[in-house]
């Protein structure tokens, strides 16, 4: 089995946060049944989806990503 690689899949982007609850954000490639949930909720599709880990709150839902992060995402204080 080939082995994945964090642009072929999702994984925790180290030091950032949610601003709105502090929980690890989660960066993911929209490939395959990302494709369709993202084009589902958006109307549009993203090559790059970013979303809270926190499932209670208001950004788990999150948002495509272009070239910019989104406001709710924080970087960690060192």
């Amino acid at each position: 089995m080939k082995e994945k690689t964090k642009d072929e899949s999702a994984y925790i982007i180290e030091n950032e946060h949610c601003k709105e609850c502090g929980w690890p954000i989660v960066h993911t490639c929209c490939n395959d049944e990302m494709h369709d949930f993202v084009e589902q909720e958006t109307g549009e599709l993203w090559d790059w989806w970013l979303y809270c880990s926190n499932k209670g709150c208001k950004n788990h839902k999150g948002e495509g990503v272009f070239q910019n992060w989104p406001e709710w995402v924080e970087e960690n204080e060192a």
